[in-house]
């Protein structure tokens, strides 16, 4: 009895030696399990304890014969080894290919680029395996001095910097490489709603829909606040519009939007009723639409516009060019009196359809003021050229006139130094048509 006793505290005791148990997961924040290793390549001894490892960080890095990157990191990781010899261990962990494949793998590799490959590997463990599963390789686990498992990562994390930090005990920001399979439907949309994994994880997305309902339109594009990121949207707006808005200059001195004019647009699409926000005067709604581009990267401006203006010509089946036309203009020159400049007093800009008031703003921010508002309401049939040469600042004029007839507004404007024609003249126009 007491022999059988002792026979069953030796199992007891073997078995407390590796807790781990093949339904269990090692996860991030955890300990590396007792665990002895026995089919090793390159490795001094016939076996090895996982925590025979601690004082050194470990790094666990899953391969195969399958996967080239993997054999083409060999030297770089050999070098780490033997920089980092004394602080660092990398254990090669090959999850599929028995010892003779590796062996002769190993001896043609070393043939081939005549230098001998030194790194210990591990094959066909199917405890380690299952230790830390995974879908793809290369797959490397870092666990620090004391046996926690602190990241699990893609290959091109391991690097001298980031050794260094780990030995100094430094957090870092290495994004966890998460190989668990997840339902997907290719034929869906990614990411969204779990088809293929968390949203988070997008690093840049391109998002065309139909209006936005009780929402105002906006374009807005720049750095995110607080992250290393960057969007920009259109919302709840025409084709034609957000083109205007791509293609435009931004905002002059006073905040005038400097957009692409009505009148400098050319439709030469098949179809254009799809384009605009009106036809026969209805209001077309299913024409209006959002577009939002997000990326986990800093975009200038002008590239996060030039972004928006390709995913809509895409999408679209549209093509959209700059082009020299000759148009009938409305010409701003000087008239037979003098210009009424500014002398004192603070900025104003106040347009209506009845009233025009002005003080310390120049004759182009005039022009971009009448321009946005009257293409806004009505479209203006002529493109504006300033043909006046006059850049300063006018001054103190106060107008009662209809804005939107360009006759009564020159003659208002003659007795305060301008007046319009219509001429022809050769203009940049915004040309959309179909892309065939």
């Amino acid at each position: 009895m007491r022999f059988k006793l002792l026979i069953l505290l030796a199992v007891g005791i073997l078995a407390g030696g590796n807790a781990f148990t093949q339904n269990t997961a090692v996860t991030i924040g955890t300990k590396i399990p007792g665990h002895t290793l026995t089919r090793l390549i390159n490795f001094p001894r016939p076996s090895v304890g996982l925590t025979d490892f601690k004082g050194k960080i470990l790094i666990l890095d899953f391969w195969n014969r399958g996967c080239t990157s993997c054999i083409d990191s060999w030297p770089k990781l050999m070098k780490l080894q033997e920089k980092f010899k004394d602080n660092i261990q990398i254990l090669l962990i090959n999850d599929l290919d028995d010892e003779a494949t590796i062996r002769a793998l190993i001896k043609r590799w070393s043939k081939t680029f005549e230098m001998q490959m030194t790194l210990p590997t591990v094959y066909q463990d199917k405890v380690v395996n299952a230790m830390f599963p995974h879908q793809s390789v290369p797959h490397l686990v870092w666990i620090d001095q004391v046996g926690t498992v602190k990241y699990i990562s893609m290959a091109q994390f391991l690097n001298h910097e980031t050794i260094e930090n780990m030995i100094l005990g430094k957090e870092m920001d290495i994004r966890q490489k998460n190989d668990v399979q997840v339902p997907v439907k290719w034929s869906r949309p990614l990411f969204i709603n779990g088809n293929g994994g968390p949203e988070e994880d997008v690093l840049s997305r391109t998002v065309i829909r139909n209006n936005i309902l009780n929402q105002m339109g906006v374009f807005m594009a720049g750095k995110v606040k607080d992250a290393n990121a960057s969007y920009a949207v259109i919302s709840n707006t025409t084709v034609v519009d957000m083109f205007r808005m791509l293609y435009g200059k931004g905002v002059d001195r006073i905040g005038n939007q400097l957009r692409v004019p009505y009148s400098q647009v050319i439709l030469k699409a098949a179809d254009t009723t799809k384009l605009v926000n009106k036809v026969n005067d209805a209001v077309r709604p299913e024409n209006f639409y959002t577009i939002q581009f997000t990326a986990e990267k800093v975009f200038s401006t002008e590239k996060l516009k030039d972004i928006l203006k390709s995913d809509l010509q895409r999408y679209f089946e549209l093509k959209v060019s700059r082009e020299k036309v000759k148009k009938t203009c409305l010409v701003v020159s000087r008239s037979e009196f003098p210009v009424t400049a500014y002398k004192e007093g603070t900025q104003v800009l106040n347009t209506n359809d009845g009233m025009l008031k002005l003080n310390a703003v120049t004759l182009q921010e005039l022009l971009n003021a009448l321009i946005g508002r009257i293409g806004y309401y009505s479209g203006l049939s002529y493109p504006i050229v300033n043909e006046s040469g006059f850049t300063d600042k006018l001054g103190n004029i106060e107008i009662d006139t209809n804005i939107q007839d360009w006759k009564k507004l020159s003659y208002a404007l003659s007795k305060h130094g301008f007046i319009f024609s219509l001429q022809e003249r050769e203009i940049e126009a915004l040309v959309i048509s179909d892309d065939q």
